[in-house]
This record gives structure tokens, C-alpha cells and sequence, in this order.
């Protein structure tokens, strides 16, 4: 005839108590009683689970929604015009002029006009008076501003003609760049 379960419930807590007596016996304090660790490995487990799942499909929400806004930008640019990156990599010639209009007194292009309005009538509802210092600045007289920064930096005696040109073109780039 076996035991019941409480029975086995029963010696299996006897069992413990003889084993912590003993080992008060042999090093004075009492071990905490430890609890399978089975059932936390396993929901440790299925959290993890259920967070991979949860970034996964954010991924794809976040991709496919980025994909969207592209297709979306893509024909709002080419209603307009088309932008393109100027730098020393991808530098502008004297001919690429682009639509301009004069907006506060400042040359700007012709596609920025409107939100220029908008963006300065917004903060005018706000009390916030906004003037447009700067805008298009053409070739030629980007290669003058670019001219005097580095006869300026020449000018230095700590400077070397490499230095100097590094200087000029970190302070304002060169014309078409």
C-alpha cells in the first residue's frame, strides 16, 4: 500500500527539516529552503518569447510604414523638384541656379516660399516674430566669402597654407559645395 499524497507531501518536509538541522549542526545558520526553479526558467521563457514577438511584429510595422511615408515623399518631391545632397563629395556647378523667389527680402527657392509663409504666420500667432536673414547665396559670391576666410587664415603666421585652407573650408565651404 503507497502514501497518500499529503503523506508524501509530509516526508518530503521532514525530509528537508532533518537536512537543515544538519547543516545548522555543521555551519550554525539555517539554508533557505529552495523551490524548484523549473517554473521560472519557463515563464522567464515564455516572456522572452512573447517579447520577441511583440519587437518583431513593431519591425515590420515600423518598415512597412516607413516604406509608406517613402512611396509618399517620393511623389511630393517630384511634384516639385527633386533635392540632391551638396557637399566637397557632390559639389554644384556655376550653371545649377536654382527657381528663386524673394521672400522678406532674401532670396530663397521657389518651393519653400509657401511653408515659409505658413511657419512665419504660425509663429506670429504665437508672438514669436520670425525674419529670414539668409537664403541662396550664388556662386560667385560664395567663392568671394570663401576667398576672404582664407586670406584671413593666411594672414596668420600659425597657420601653413594647408592649415589655412583646411580652416577656410570648415568656417565656409567652397563655392558650389
Amino acid at each position: 500500500m503507497g502514501l497518500s499524497p499529503s503523506d508524501k507531501q509530509r516526508y518530503k518536509e521532514s525530509k528537508r527539516r532533518r537536512r537543515q538541522a544538519l547543516l545548522q549542526s555543521e555551519t550554525g545558520y539555517i539554508m533557505p529552503y529552495r523551490r524548484s526553479k523549473k517554473p521560472l526558467i519557463i515563464a522567464l521563457c515564455v516572456i522572452a518569447a512573447v517579447a520577441l514577438l511583440a519587437a518583431g511584429g513593431f519591425a515590420a510595422y515600423r518598415f512597412f510604414s516607413a516604406a509608406k511615408a517613402d512611396e509618399t515623399a517620393a511623389v511630393t518631391l517630384t511634384e516639385q523638384q527633386k533635392l540632391q545632397v551638396v557637399n566637397r563629395l557632390h559639389p554644384l556647378t556655376a550653371e545649377d541656379v536654382p527657381p528663386l523667389s524673394e521672400f522678406d527680402g532674401v532670396q530663397v527657392h521657389t518651393a519653400i516660399v509657401d511653408e515659409l509663409e505658413k511657419m512665419q504666420k504660425a509663429a506670429a500667432e504665437q508672438g514669436i516674430d520670425l525674419h529670414l536673414t539668409a537664403g541662396y547665396v550664388s556662386f560667385a559670391d560664395q567663392q568671394a566669402l570663401y576667398e576672404k576666410n582664407l586670406a584671413q587664415f593666411r594672414e596668420n603666421p600659425a597657420y601653413t597654407p594647408v592649415r589655412a585652407q583646411a580652416a577656410a573650408q570648415r568656417v565656409v565651404p567652397e563655392a558650389g559645395c
